[in-house]
């Protein structure tokens, strides 16, 4: 069964990321998603206090769940990286 390649891209939301500092981290985010292939499925993990993971689907929608994030609370890093190390390791990318 042919894999297709895949990316967790995870995005800190907290509240540090306020006063205009998301803007360019997500413009970044999304300027790297237009360099994939196009066969690349994305998931995306955004964390304050809480992990949100999408599952896995083409870059497009992953660009358009970025638009939405607005940076609040606090920051759950841990937390990210095991749900986006799980994802990846879990998750069936077909």
């Amino acid at each position: 069964v042919a894999r297709h390649p895949a990316v967790v891209l995870a995005l800190e939301t907290s509240s540090s990321m306020g006063f205009g500092q998301i803007a360019p981290v997500r413009d970044a985010a999304v300027t790297f998603l237009r360099q994939l292939p196009p066969t690349t499925k994305v998931a995306v993990v955004t964390f304050d206090n809480v992990v949100k993971t999408s599952g896995f689907a083409a870059a497009a929608a992953a660009q358009a769940a970025l638009e939405n994030v607005t940076p609040t609370g606090g920051s759950a890093l841990f937390d990210a990286v095991n749900s986006a190390a799980t994802s990846l390791r879990d998750d069936k990318v077909a």
